[in-house]
């Protein structure tokens, strides 16, 4: 994503956004929150809200949530819109100075006043300033906190599902409450209304390493879930509009909706899924890949998932996937099990187990199994060059990171790339930092770290002040200029 900002136009840099999220309230993203002007979820949201709601209602050493969870958060759903509502029925929240300062200054210079959060939205809305509209809008929505709370005193959830009790006997409210009380602590990011503002943005990078932890227990995994599935929800609010969802908003907001659905409804789609062997086994992320990946159609929308092994994704992830790209060597179990699935010929799994592999200066390799309009399968061996910048832009060892990164800290985007591949055109400085390493005993790694990207950088600006002393030279001696 650096690269490509590195790369774009001025003009088209305010469209690409990219945000290192963070388990704090400063990249808060609520969702139970709605498209700027719906008072009520569209009914994609409420399906993304009610999952990852689900992966919030069981302990770590359960394997799904219990039974009749899932009715029990779907009627939860529609009692918390339903009560905070701006009519005569509701309980809108009420607007509070201090809260947002950013909003309190939208409203002074505005001169206004509101009774409700809502009527602070409406009225900034009519005055031009959206941004300020947005703000509010995200004030006024209910919060997990305010679910729970509703969870425990609703008495319609109560007559409904007052009898009913987990697999041990403890009535099933009182442990839903419980869990959504613990995930507020477990995830700040769930405690305030939505920070993470898209603006006008429509091409989005998230990078979850800080709220992700490396998956090595149930545990980790749920949590890294719950991130992906926050960071999803909120990327799609702009990318499943319909025509039919003007309806949707409140008729102050129609005329603007429609001309935001009609744009985002016409436009090509894409989203990419990174990792997603951690939603194995939890059942409610699962489904949302599979939701998502049975109507990118309807929605001019393609999707990306990358895995380590095909038997990581569901299996109607991979029937309804369209194509598949395979990269880097397979072992002969991973062989097997995509020769049950995709029946290769001799051809192709020599392929997978001789061709494959991770690029390099010699270039990079995919298997291609394409499925056609009629279900046949087209299996191609494809092959790519990877110049030194690119391996560069690829490069994800700890050792190359780093060294980028402090690169990167004194050049601009693509003089730092420039730089590690003119000084380390096979893409890695792996290798010459485990020679240090022996060279060198005395110095840590760190150090040495270090000593490579003092190299780099005088390297690259000793070979940048030589070319430019060299286009001065000639362009100041006289046969130059004749010539």
């Amino acid at each position: 994503f650096r690269l490509l900002r590195a790369l774009a136009e001025p003009a088209v840099k305010p469209l690409l956004l990219y945000r290192r999220l963070r388990a704090s309230n400063d990249d808060a993203i609520n969702p139970f929150s709605t498209f700027l002007g719906c008072n009520e979820p569209l009914p994609y949201h409420r399906e993304g809200l009610i999952l990852i709601l689900l992966c919030l209602s069981y302990s770590f050493d359960a394997t799904a949530p219990e039974k009749n969870t899932t009715e029990l958060v779907t009627m939860l759903v529609e009692e918390v819109y339903r009560y905070y509502l701006d009519n005569d029925h509701g309980n809108p929240k009420r607007y509070t100075a201090g809260l947002d300062p950013l909003l309190d200054d939208h409203l002074a210079r505005q001169a206004l006043q509101p009774r409700t959060f809502f009527e602070a939205r409406d009225r900034l809305f009519k005055a031009g300033d959206q941004a300020g509209a947005q703000l509010a809008h995200e004030q006024a929505m209910p919060l997990l906190e305010n679910a729970a709370v509703l969870l425990k005193q609703s008495h319609r959830i109560h007559a409904e599902f007052g009898t009913a009790k987990t697999a041990d006997g403890q009535p099933l409210v009182d442990y839903v409450h419980q869990q959504w009380v613990a995930a507020l602590h477990l995830f700040p990011q769930l405690q305030a209304p939505t920070r993470v503002q898209l603006g006008q943005a429509r091409v989005l990078g998230f990078d979850l390493e800080e709220v992700a932890p490396i998956a090595f227990s149930e545990r980790e995994s749920r949590i890294t879930t719950v991130a992906i599935l926050l960071a999803r929800h909120l990327s799609v609010r702009y990318l499943l509009l319909r025509p039919e969802h003007v309806s949707h908003f409140a008729p102050l907001y129609q005329t603007w909706a429609r001309q935001v659905i009609d744009h985002a409804y016409a436009s090509q789609k894409r989203m990419s899924y990174d990792e997603v062997q951690i939603f194995r086994g939890i059942a409610p992320a699962e489904k949302q890949l599979v939701l998502d990946a049975s109507v990118e159609r309807k929605h001019n929308w393609s999707l990306a998932f990358g895995t380590q092994l095909l038997q990581f994704l569901p299996k109607e992830l991979i029937e309804l996937a369209s194509s598949r790209f395979l990269v880097g060597e397979q072992s002969p179990p991973a062989i097997d099990t995509l020769d049950a699935q995709f029946h290769l010929t001799a051809g192709e799994k020599a392929v997978l187990r001789d061709k494959l592999r991770a690029p390099s200066r010699e270039g990079s390799s995919v298997l291609a199994i394409l499925s056609t309009r009629d279900h046949a399968l087209v299996v191609q061996h494809l092959r790519f060059p990877c110049p030194p910048r690119l391996l560069w832009a690829l490069a994800t060892s700890r050792d190359n990171e780093i060294i980028q990164r402090a690169v990167r800290d004194r050049l601009d985007e693509l003089d730092a790339l420039d730089a590690l591949a003119g000084r380390f055109p096979e893409g890695s400085a792996k290798a010459w930092l485990d020679h240090l390493m022996r060279e060198y005993p005395e110095k840590t790694r760190a150090q040495l770290i270090q000593d490579i990207t003092e190299s780099v950088v005088t390297y690259y600006l000793e070979k940048s002040h030589a070319a430019s002393a060299s286009v001065s030279v000639s362009a100041a001696t006289p046969e130059s200029a004749t010539a």
